[in-house]
């Protein structure tokens, strides 16, 4: 993609190119090319009935603010717009700086390799870890978004009658994160690698079983007192940590388990207040606990008495039964004796008229 340079003696810069080799991809608002989030803060808009023209100062321009990791970027996100309405370039560059510095990290130094490929470089931090308002030409770069030309910070202090030209017209403020040293996409890359996500890697670009583990026995270490959780929580936290870069990491181990993993941690009572809340949690859920068991313990209750109710109703049928059975076996035994086989007189007479014959079958 081509662009216009701009001469060795002008004090305007032309817009600046975007890599050859890098196709321009939308990004979600609020994150990086690379990834990385950034919190926007809350912005007072301009409102022309809050704010009417008749208290409009000498320079005043509203000023979209975008990120950029390195020279040439473009999907970079905006992080937010103020309005600048000031009465000297001073006032305008400092209300800038302040509105853009939480975003600046720390001036990035390439040194090319003797010997090597020209693109292959080293880079270190520069000495100046907490970059001021005095390296802005450095980090900060102004964009006249009608004609896309570019200004350093210096060349509006110089020539305010240029910034004038801003009046009432939208203007991009472009933050170089690590400073406009970082010329193009390898830079960045070679800046990702050797500083920002130093840590061994595996061949998917992962950090490795033992950075994450190096990584979680720190924040074990550090916030231990605070929360409670087993090993392999710890490990997740920290590989979540390791996708981010160095200054982000940094900033997060500070604010303890993200939004999205806290539901893996609990929290140690540090103070009298907070133990006894949480006493009275505990005791709050073993009354629970607690009263589950007794309805379980009714409902048992409530069974046996029925199952003996039941058992008391067939042991008196059993009685009756077995009352009933010995009654019956008394009447059939007098019955019995009642009706016992005896002679009448016909059987007698029968008898009597029975004679005895002679054996003469064996005589």
């Amino acid at each position: 993609m081509g662009c216009n340079k701009s001469g060795e003696n002008s004090n305007e810069m032309d817009v600046e190119c975007l890599e050859e080799d890098e196709p321009f991809v939308l990004r979600e608002p609020g994150h990086s090319n690379d990834g990385t989030s950034y919190t926007t803060p809350d912005i007072k808009h301009f409102d022309d009935e809050d704010d009417p023209e008749d208290d409009r100062k000498l320079f005043c321009f509203p000023a979209t603010v975008y990120i950029r990791n390195f020279k040439g970027h473009k999907t970079g996100p905006s992080i937010g717009k103020v309005f600048v309405n000031c009465d000297n370039p001073e006032e305008v560059m400092c209300s800038v700086w302040n509105y853009c510095e939480s975003y600046v990290r720390r001036e990035a130094v390439f040194e090319p390799v003797i010997g090597g490929d020209a693109n292959k470089y080293t880079v270190h931090w520069h000495a100046n870890d907490t970059p001021d308002q005095e390296d802005m030409d450095k980090f900060i770069t102004f964009q006249a978004k009608a004609s896309k030309r570019t200004y350093k910070p210096s060349q509006l202090l110089e020539k305010p009658e240029k910034m004038q030209k801003f009046l009432n017209k939208d203007v991009n403020v472009f933050v170089h994160v690590y400073s406009e040293s970082v010329a193009s996409s390898n830079m960045y890359d070679i800046l990702r690698t050797q500083l920002l996500k130093p840590e061994e890697r595996d061949r998917a670009g992962a950090a490795t079983n033992q950075s994450i583990w190096s990584l979680a026995d720190e924040l074990k270490a550090t916030y231990e007192s605070s929360y409670r959780s087993s090993d392999i929580n710890w490990s997740v936290w920290a590989s979540f940590l390791l996708t981010k870069d160095t200054f982000e990491r940094e900033e997060l181990k500070t604010r303890g388990p993200p939004h999205h993993l806290i539901h893996l941690f609990q929290t140690v009572p540090s103070g009298p207040e907070k133990l006894l809340v949480n006493t009275r949690k505990d005791l709050c859920i073993a009354q629970n606990v607690n009263r589950g068991f007794k309805e379980q313990l009714d409902n048992l209750k409530n069974d046996l008495e029925l199952l003996m109710s039941n058992a008391n109703t067939m042991h008196i049928r059993l009685s009756a039964l077995c009352a009933m059975q010995a009654t019956n076996e008394s009447l059939l035994a007098d019955v019995s004796g009642s009706v016992a086989a005896s002679e009448d007189g016909y059987g007698r007479e029968l008898a009597e008229e029975v004679v005895d014959a002679a054996d003469i079958d064996h005589m």
